[in-house]
């Protein structure tokens, strides 16, 4: 039978919570110092406020939160975070310490603010943005740099292959590229094959 609470349910400092059925606890608070595991079948549903101190929350079955949001490692504290996928073990990975975050195939401490690796044999490029607002600024960078480049492209590999390649089929006043410093503008057209 599933385990239904409409109030508090609380374990000791050296206990495990166990459950071999759906749990749903949709108004009242769950609050274990040891460790909470569901069976395989099984999922367990929160409604309100989920508290474990020193445990752990283990599940082989599905997690639903409704109702509210998640907040992970609410203390601050430096407990990493890491989401894996079917051949990813670090697919999304979150280093507390560094405050950096890491997705794809890259196993180490990430090198940026936002660091994506993807593997040799992905097939899929590595990043794809896709805008469909056609009154909005697709990409937008605001730099605060002084002295070193804003974006900088290392490619040193590419043999026969363009670096950077634009199509703009449809234009009409616009321009493939518009450069603009100190008050002079330039607008390029670059390798246009009529």
């Amino acid at each position: 039978m599933p385990l239904i609470s409409t109030g508090p349910i609380s374990g000791s400092s050296d206990d495990t919570v166990r459950f071999s059925h759906d749990v749903d606890i949709a108004a009242g608070n769950l609050a274990v110092s040891g460790s909470i595991s569901g069976s395989a079948v099984d999922s367990i549903f929160f409604g309100s406020d989920v508290n474990i101190v020193g445990g752990n929350l283990a599940v082989s079955g599905s997690i639903k939160v409704g109702g509210g949001g998640a907040v992970f490692n609410e203390l601050g504290s430096d407990a990493d975070f890491r989401i894996e996928s079917d051949a990813e073990p670090f697919m999304f990975f979150l280093d507390a310490s560094l405050n950096r975050i890491s997705i794809g195939d890259s196993e180490n401490d990430p090198e940026a603010t936002l660091e994506i690796t993807n593997a040799s044999d992905g097939g899929v490029p590595l990043l794809q943005l896709n805008s469909n607002d056609t009154d909005k600024i697709a990409v937008d960078i605001n730099a605060a740099n002084i002295n070193v480049n804003v974006l900088d492209i290392t490619a040193d590999a590419v043999t026969s292959a363009n670096v950077i390649d634009i199509t703009a089929d449809g234009l009409t006043t616009g321009a493939a590229l518009y450069i603009c410093t100190s008050c002079k503008s330039i607008s390029c057209y670059i390798n246009y094959i009529g």
